[in-house]
């Protein structure tokens, strides 16, 4: 399923625990080559409707290529079902949830290029920054080639910074940046 078709599925979740009988489904389903016989014995093995449709839908939100033949059954079975289903439009709370990651993520990296006391820095102003430092250092001219000498600066440029080490394997040898 793609994720509009899962977000159908979510959003219409509890009704279709409520009032979904599953037992036709499973063996309409599995004689489609949409689910296995194992998964059959999985949705059986439940005890209550609600626990055996809950156990076909979560299969179905993990089987790829599942919504439409699950459509087509509800369509056949619980007309009512599909119509919920089928028009539930899910385009805002996607577009929410898409901008909810997008910002988690402008986030994530924010804080991972952050420094303490709360200044970001682009990879430009820290490059001059470090460039300065290493001149003030005594050391002159940053070099063109860019060596490992370089992040000796960072320290004494961004006291309230931390240095991050990062070990790469190379040609099976540890080497350490």
């Amino acid at each position: 399923m793609d994720e509009t078709q899962k977000f159908k599925i979510r959003k219409n979740y509890t009704i279709l625990l409520n009032n979904l009988q599953v037992e036709d489904f499973c063996d309409n389903l599995f004689s489609k080559h949409v689910i296995e016989f194992d998964d059959i014995q999985r949705v059986r093995a439940e005890v209550t409707d609600r626990d055996k449709a809950k156990r076909l839908i979560d299969i179905l939100l993990t089987t790829k290529g599942s919504f439409n033949p699950f459509l087509e059954e509800l369509k056949l079975s619980r007309y009512d079902l599909y119509e919920i289903v089928e028009k539930t439009d899910v385009e805002k709370e996607l577009k929410k949830e898409k901008q909810n990651i997008s910002r988690f993520l402008r986030s994530a990296i924010r804080r991972r290029f952050m420094f303490s006391f709360g200044m970001t820095v682009t990879e430009s102003d820290a490059m001059f920054v470090i460039g300065h430092e290493y001149w003030r250092d005594g050391r002159g001219e940053l070099p063109k080639d860019i060596s490992y000498r370089l992040f000796e600066a960072i320290p004494k440029a961004f006291k309230e910074g931390t240095v991050k080490r990062i070990s790469t394997v190379q040609n099976g040898q540890t080497i350490d940046s």
